[in-house]
């Protein structure tokens, strides 16, 4: 046992990229050698290499080792060649299996074991048969000797008669006629609309939807014709897919265009059929895949997902990526309609020369709009800080300092009823009852947390609520628990509870008022406007916590770049912002005929600029000397038009300015990842679920079930 934790733990090191190039590199060759659980250690040689001229043993061995633990003689040969075999096939092997031979013998073998069986099973009922047979003549000859008492009959009496009555006859009575089952030839796209959604299995689906209409009286005794059985919810689920995958690219053909795609990528578990080695038969297997999802917007729909290729010399892993998306794209012609992307701020995403984004401009010949997450950017300052003041991470979800440490046990402490109360910062904004509705648990509970610990009072339901676990993938959760702490009896002090005061100041007076004015104001025209926002907020920080945190949020400005500070001002309902935004363009582009000269959409570098920490309004945050380029969507406008948006605010589409709606679709694929085999049936599965979504967003009383018939056995809504 101790060797199979050794190898294992060696396993989950490599996986995780950890260890030495060359170590990882034997210890995949042995991953094709047979695990040796022998005691023997020894070192086995052959008669070549002993000097010896040949004997019938083939093999020596100078051994050690106790005798019970000593390999026999003549097993050495064969040891050897197994320990030095690579794959299935050893020295001591003449060639490969037969597999047609085998299966015949392995058919050959359940029939017998079938034929036995039987054979079995009917001695056992006559044995049975004779059995009962004996013991109701007993009973009869009691019942006439007992019944009749003016009967007198003399043991050997001529006159002795027992009737031979045949209760249990040798013949087997006829079996009854089966009932046959009518066929049912009626769709069932709502029954397979609704076992897609909530994930019921075929049979438990099959067995609902029968019992719901033999409880309406549709199926009787008299009339089956309407049963439905798991094959025909497999068949409806399957026609469902394929009748939406239609619709989606009917859909492409007819519609105008895609104006912005988000993507975002995750490592699935995911469902697979693996070929058996040396054989035509696939077996169900689970592999790690790398997925990567794209949805559209406005109105957050689910395009596609794939798995890129492995990156090489020629093109790196962002370069598969842009050409993916840039395939799908051309094939339906929205590579002419596209006009911005969006995606976390991950380097992979967002690099200066080799970016996801920056080569997809490359391979359109054109600048487009980048919609970098606002909600991951304001997450990364708390991770340097929490790293900063506590230490560094140790895994995905654990943390090496004393602080960290007690995360995981956070909700198990008890309450201080006498915490400190903090209200540094600005307030939470107000929230809209869309936006509420829109809030996860995790986004609920800290809401509830930072007001809590502004107004110096606990109330004891919120310590009911269930906390996500530390994940440094959502630093939303690690932020609740550690608000958790603060009101806790957690017993810390000296620097590790002047730590934990900097860390939850920061989150009370930086961290979540960012979050939430985002969640608010979501629009991408407000991009600027939030980075306004959060160098405000962190004027209320102590010093330590600023020499911490600027170097992040000065990396993190994406939208403080020229042309997503040029576009908010075009879009103000201020008027002395539009004529600055205007004027700014105008020095831009020089001069020209107005109603002929556009604006440069040629592919620029993006850089996140310098920003000007103590910017009182957007266009103060940076430099406009040099570096500057006016937005991608006034670049195919004439000198002229723009200049009406002095008297007019400039409309544009509502993208988002955070990600929340691409990690949705992620979730959805991850899901549909661990449940069906292929990627069409993915695909397929996900806009059964977007489909149901749109017809019953939630599903809480007869009023929402009742928007269910609006569907038919075609979706008349798949709008991109």
């Amino acid at each position: 046992m101790s060797k199979l934790k050794e190898v294992w733990n060696q396993a989950v090191k490599f996986s995780l990229g950890k260890g030495k190039l060359d170590a990882k590199e034997r210890f995949s060759v042995k991953l094709d050698q047979l695990f040796d659980i022998l005691t023997c250690k020894c070192q086995i040689s052959s008669c070549e290499r002993g000097g010896c001229d040949g004997c019938v043993i083939q093999a020596h061995m100078n051994c050690c080792c106790s005798r019970e633990n000593r390999i026999p003689l003549k097993d050495l040969a064969y040891i050897k060649g197994q320990k030095e075999k690579v794959g299935s096939k050893g020295p001591h092997q003449m060639g490969a299996p037969d597999l047609q031979e085998h299966k015949r013998q392995v058919r050959t073998l359940e029939r017998q074991g079938m034929e036995n069986m039987a054979e079995e099973r009917r001695r056992s009922r006559e044995e049975n048969a004779a059995a009962a047979d004996k013991a109701a003549r007993k009973d009869v000859k009691r019942f006439l000797a007992d019944g009749d008492e003016d009967l007198e009959l003399e043991s050997g009496s001529e006159d002795e008669f027992v009737p031979e009555v045949e209760l249990f006859p040798e013949t087997e009575p006829e079996p009854a006629a089966s009932t046959k089952v009518q066929k049912n030839d009626d769709d069932i796209p709502n029954i397979a609309l609704a076992s897609v959604r909530y994930g019921i299995g075929l049979r438990p689906t099959a067995a609902i939807a029968t019992a719901a209409l033999i409880d309406a009286g549709i199926i009787t005794e008299d009339n089956t014709s309407k049963v439905i059985d798991k094959n025909k919810v497999k068949r409806a689920q399957e026609k469902l897919m394929r009748e939406l995958g239609e619709e989606f690219e009917e859909k492409c053909r007819e519609m105008g265009g895609i104006s912005c795609i988000l993507f975002d990528g995750r490592i699935d578990l995911t469902n697979v059929m693996m070929e058996a080695e040396g054989s035509d038969q696939s077996f169900p297997a689970k592999i790690k895949e790398e997925h990567y999802s794209v949805a559209s917007e406005p109105g957050s729909n689910y395009l596609f997902h794939f798995t890129p290729e492995k990156a090489t010399k020629e093109d790196s892993h962002a370069e598969q990526i842009a050409k993916v998306l840039l395939a799908w794209l051309k094939e339906r012609g929205f590579d002419k309609t596209l006009s911005a992307i969006g995606g976390d701020s991950t380097n992979v995403n967002t690099g200066v020369k080799a970016g996801v984004m920056r080569k997809l401009e490359l391979h359109l010949g054109r600048k487009l709009v980048w919609l970098v997450c606002n909600l991951h950017t304001g997450e990364l300052p708390l991770r340097h800080l929490i790293v900063g003041l506590d230490g560094p991470t140790l895994s995905d979800s654990k943390l090496s300092g004393p602080i960290g440490k007690l995360l995981d046990s956070a909700t198990d402490l008890d309450i201080n009823p006498n915490f400190t109360r903090i209200f540094v910062g600005p307030p939470l904004i107000k929230l809209p009852d869309k936006v509420i509705q829109d809030l996860s648990t995790d986004q609920y509970y800290g809401y509830k947390m930072v007001c809590a610990v502004r107004d110096g009072v606990f109330p004891a339901r919120l310590a009911l609520l269930e906390i996500g676990p530390v994940n440094h993938s959502r630093w939303l959760t690690t932020a609740n628990r550690l608000l958790r702490l603060w009101v806790s009896k957690h017993r810390l002090k000296g620097k590790k509870l002047k730590n934990l005061q900097l860390i939850v100041e920061f989150i009370i007076g930086v961290y979540y008022p960012c979050w939430f004015n985002v969640k608010v104001k979501h629009s991408w025209i407000e991009g600027p406007r939030h980075i306004l926002f959060q160098l405000d907020c962190l004027k209320s920080q102590r010093k330590e916590v600023l020499e911490l945190v600027m170097p992040t949020v000065r990396r993190s400005a994406w939208y403080a770049h020229s042309e997503a500070i040029l576009q908010t001002l075009l879009c103000s309902e201020d008027q002395k912002e539009r004529i600055e935004g205007v004027g700014r363009i105008l020095a831009i582009r020089g001069e020209g005929d107005p109603d002929t000269q556009l604006g440069d959409s040629s592919v620029r570098t993006r850089r996140t600029p310098d920003i000007n920490c103590d910017a009182s309004s957007i266009g103060d945050l940076i430099s406009w000397s040099e570096g500057v380029s006016e937005p991608p969507l006034t670049c195919l406008l004439s000198t002229s038009e723009v200049k009406n948006f002095i008297k007019t605010p400039m409309e544009v589409l509502n993208w988002p300015c955070h990600t929340q709606s691409i990690e949705r679709v992620v979730k959805m694929v991850t899901e549909a990842s661990a449940t069906y085999f292929s990627q069409e049936k993915r695909d397929g599965g996900i806009r059964a679920q977007e489909t149901s979504r749109r017809l019953m967003s939630k599903n809480e009383s007869k009023q929402d079930l009742c928007h269910l018939t609006k569907f038919r056995s075609k979706s008349e809504d798949v709008s991109l």
